[in-house]
């Protein structure tokens, strides 16, 4: 019965079935006979598949399955170059390794080849795994090829072929960086660059010396007041309930054997004239430093036992409210008559909390706690005087200030603002006006008087000169070195004023200066133009590269 349908199928339906069977057999042979054809065409898109394309090296397919095989090549060479375990530098493999494995394709195109020599030679002095007391040890060797190559499926010829192709990668490297040299006038022309001295003059239009004489008037200030609001923002405000676990030193008699390991872990600490003084001679600094860490160990112990009371018992009564867990916090506290520190209100710009002292970071941490919803720190805190256990209980957020409040500062902000404009402008106005002259060298200090600015003579400098005391002369000295002779730059604005710079001139080096650094120079030249051709190579092969 079955037959006798499936023959009445193929009866009826032959034109279609002989067409499927003919596409089947069709795609078989281009797929069989097509060079560079593979399964990527038809089975590749799925992105985890064996034969999914990750990118392409000048028209050469990387798949996957190549990409994790070059992982686990790499893994090997380096767990055996460092001796460890190379897992931790996965990440950072996978990130450039297809860059790396394009530079290993590039290479084999255009016929690079590592002689045997070469990879013997690498081999015995650049892998740690194989190294014993007298050097390269073959036993070492051997035994790697059993413990690690073989249980991963590789050889020892497998081994030394992923070398060879890593070394071919650095030697196209090298091949393009060969040959560069620094020619004369490079080296001339560098020279007077680094060696050439300038002349020049600052001019500065200081901002309180263009201080408007009147007055401003209320509105003009409340007009500044409303178009600058975040110039007058307050200061987050915060309360607080404290425990303080203070340090305290007990007055215990260390063993000896604590003494002594006390002694050797921190030998260097008792040294003088570089030799470690005798153990009799400092115990008893030993015994006080024992007996001060003993202390703030206690008071940590003591902190941590608290906190994690407290945050058992908001856990156990399912208490989420801020209100609620500031309760629990101060029920424990009296149960144990541990006394409560409640601040007054405090920004994080406090230097002290009164009760306490000094706590900057307990500071820092209570402003990341929110009264609301989360007032607990998350653990103890260890400060400079105890370690602590508190709770944020009320909080002021920033805001704009009234400006009934703020219309000193506003007004002085004001005054400061139309200071820098009148300043701008007269210094820009000056710019105009000196090179306008005929002569700007010799009317720069005149029109500078008449202008309101100050002329200040800079000392000779070259482009490496950068007086670190002078942040301002130091600018100034680099606006200078770019300028043309007997030109002025523009205006710049400075911590204090504006500041202009006029070159007088520059004088170039003598050949005898050139010549005293010449050699220097010829290396970083020879080096800087090297790694532009690296950079040239990189970029080569990635124009001829994709990568998924």
């Amino acid at each position: 019965m079955v037959i006798r349908r499936m023959n009445t199928v193929l009866v009826k339906h032959n034109k279609i079935l002989f067409g499927i069977f003919s596409f089947v057999i069709i795609i078989s042979f281009v797929w069989f006979f097509t060079p560079g054809l593979d399964g990527s065409m038809f089975f590749g898109h799925n992105p985890s598949s064996p034969n999914a394309v990750v990118g392409t090296v000048f028209g050469e397919k990387i798949k996957v399955k190549d990409f994790q095989e070059a992982m686990r090549e790499r893994m090997l060479v380096l767990t055996a170059m460092t001796g460890r375990d190379s897992s931790h530098f996965r990440d950072y493999i996978n990130q450039s390794l297809f860059d790396e494995m394009a530079r290993e394709i590039t290479a084999r195109k255009l016929g690079i080849a590592v002689t045997n020599a070469e990879l013997e030679d690498f081999i015995k002095n650049n892998f740690a795994m194989f190294k014993g007391p007298n050097g390269f040890d073959p036993a070492l060797y051997k035994k790697f090829a059993e413990n690690m190559l073989g249980p991963e499926g590789y050889t020892l010829a497998q081994f030394e072929s992923f070398v060879r192709k890593m070394l071919a990668a650095e030697k196209l490297g090298k091949m393009f960086a060969d040959g560069v040299i620094a020619t004369p006038n490079e080296l001339d022309m560098i020279a007077e660059l680094q060696l050439e001295k300038f002349n020049a003059r600052m001019v500065s239009f200081p901002f309180s010396a263009f201080k408007p004489s009147a007055k401003p008037k209320e509105e003009e200030i409340l007009s500044f007041y409303k178009a600058n609001q975040k110039l007058f923002m307050t200061v987050p405000m915060l309360k607080a309930e404290i425990v303080q676990f203070a340090y305290t030193v007990p007055q215990i008699t260390p063993s000896e054997s604590t003494i002594q390991s006390y002694y050797k872990a921190h030998e260097s600490e008792f040294t003088k004239d570089g030799k470690v003084l005798p153990l009799a001679q400092v115990q008893g600094k030993i015994v006080e430093a024992i007996r001060v860490e003993t202390g703030k160990r206690l008071a940590s112990e003591a902190a941590k036992k608290f906190r994690d009371e407290i945050y058992d018992m908001v856990a156990a009564d399912s208490v989420e409210t801020g209100k609620g867990q500031v309760d629990v916090f101060a029920k424990l506290a009296a149960k144990h008559k541990f006394r409560i520190v409640k601040t007054d209100w405090f920004s994080p710009e406090t230097k002290e909390i009164k009760g306490i002292g000094r706590e900057p970071a307990l500071v820092e941490a209570l402003f990341k706690t929110s009264p609301s919803h989360s007032p607990l720190l998350r653990t103890s805190l260890a400060g400079e005087n105890g370690v602590y256990v508190a709770a944020s209980t009320a909080s002021q957020p920033s805001r704009v200030a009234d400006f009934a409040d703020v219309k000193e500062k506003a007004e002085s902000l004001l005054l400061a603002e139309k200071s820098r404009q009148a300043a701008k402008e007269a210094a820009y106005d000056f710019a105009h006006k000196v090179m306008a002259q005929k002569d700007p060298a010799s009317m720069l200090e005149a029109l500078a008087k008449k202008s309101g600015g100050v002329v200040a003579k800079l000392p000779e400098f070259t482009r490496e000169t950068r007086p670190e005391e002078d942040a301002v002369a130091a600018f100034a000295m680099q606006v200078g070195s770019s300028l043309a002779d007997k030109t002025i730059s523009s205006a710049e604005a400075g911590p204090d004023g504006m500041i202009l710079v006029f070159l007088d001139g520059r004088k170039l080096p003598s050949a005898s200066e050139k010549a005293a650094v010449s050699k220097q120079l010829e290396g970083l030249l020879q080096y800087s133009k090297q790694m532009l051709q690296q950079g040239s190579l990189v970029t080569w092969i990635r124009a001829n590269s994709y990568n998924k």
